[in-house]
């Protein structure tokens, strides 16, 4: 008996030397630098398409920082997230209740009939993971 509890225990030791040694294939991502701010963008899976032609990668913060200064926001309300490309203007009658807002507007910043060729690019890549 004390055998095969040894015997067990040394084949969990062996299992997981084995699966310390896999090495997984190095993803080489292409480097983009932000069209608004100009820094380099380090998390590209973060990244939004811009609103140009050329649909290249911009920080999630640029593109929120960028339509905090465009827009004219009233009292009580905020930008936020909805998704998928889109934010919207949220007006909140009480701040200190989150639940209870209406949409006062949608931006929709990304286009939604095309994708960017460098989400592609990088979505071919995880995919080989």
């Amino acid at each position: 008996m004390a055998q095969s509890k040894n015997k067990k225990r040394n084949n969990r030791k062996n299992h997981n030397k084995k699966r310390n040694t896999i090495k997984l294939p190095r993803i080489e991502m292409p480097e983009f630098t932000c069209s608004i701010c100009t820094y380099p963008i380090q998390d590209l899976s973060a990244a939004l398409a811009n609103k140009t032609e050329a649909m290249e990668p911009v920080h999630f913060d640029c593109v929120l920082k960028r339509l905090n200064e465009i827009e004219s926001l009233g009292k009580n309300q905020v930008i936020t997230y909805m998704g998928r490309g889109t934010f919207a203007v949220l007006e909140f009658p009480n701040l200190a209740n989150k639940k209870e807002f209406s949409i006062i507007k949608t931006i929709e910043w990304e286009a939604k009939e095309s994708l960017p060729e460098w989400r592609t690019t990088i979505a071919d890549l995880f995919s080989k993971t």
